[in-house]
């Protein structure tokens, strides 16, 4: 049930999310409503926050998902697999609703290595009148330092996300693309907390109101439970609050 509880908490908070961060502009043309992407380098940053933050099922959550499948399922080579849908409304300004489809695999490997392997695919529907969104979220991590020497658990792999917007009236649509290599981010097994590593990763970005395509590439450095420096390849920095997803340069 707290498993549940925390998912329905999250997609809600996503649908508010996804109201924020994408911005349309309407202008009359033969009394016809027309509806536009308009990019912005913001784009770039929030897709990335996104792609990071618990609450929108970023990178970070799965981190804290399997820390606490490790307290649960603690046998070695029994495989785990959980999936469910979760399904909803949402009324703000007008009807929303959501489906949230995920299956994950979990296993403990205990010889000749102690180490756990993960594995999650979901899918996330949001519909409303005027715009649709669908974001498909891929992940496969190990984790190591198990050992009970280990103060920390170690996390490696990949996290990936395709996410999409579409307008119902002019089928203009913005894109994005995440992909991500994860490499040793410490986890403390004492707090359940982040405490550094770091993430390279591309992000391109497709608006087809134009047929622009944007790509950046960086790092992300994970400083501590709340905050990731994001370094652009041209050198910008900018700053993510993974609890709250907010931006600062």
């Amino acid at each position: 049930m707290k498993r549940k509880t925390i998912l329905k908490s999250r997609i809600t908070y996503l649908l508010l999310l996804f109201a924020l961060t994408i911005s349309f502009t309407a202008c009359e043309d033969d009394d016809d409503d027309v509806i536009i992407y308009v990019h912005t380098y913001e784009d770039a940053q929030e897709a990335i926050a996104i792609s990071l933050a618990y609450d929108s099922y970023g990178l970070v959550a799965y981190f804290e998902n399997i820390s606490n499948e490790i307290e649960v399922n603690n046998e070695c080579d029994v495989l785990y697999e959980d999936s469910d849908t979760e399904t909803g409304e949402f009324n703000s300004s007008e009807l929303t609703t959501y489906v949230y489809n995920y299956n994950e695999i979990y296993t403990k490997y205990c010889d000749p290595e102690l180490y756990v392997d993960y594995a999650l695919s979901a899918e996330q529907l949001i519909e409303s009148v005027r715009v649709s969104t669908t974001h498909n979220i891929n992940v496969n991590l190990i984790t190591t330092g198990l050992e009970e020497t280990s103060e920390n658990e170690i996390y490696n792999g990949t996290y990936n996300r395709n996410g999409g917007w579409e307008t119902e009236y002019s089928e203009e649509y913005y894109n994005f693309s995440y992909s991500s290599e994860v490499s040793d981010i410490l986890l403390s097994k004492a707090t359940g907390e982040i405490i550094s590593g770091t993430s390279t990763f591309t992000l391109t970005q497709d608006y087809g109101y134009n047929n622009l395509t944007y790509t950046y590439e960086g790092v992300v450095e994970f400083l501590n439970k709340d905050e990731a420096k994001v370094t652009f390849d041209d050198g910008s920095v900018f700053y993510i609050n993974i609890s709250n997803l907010s931006i600062s340069i």
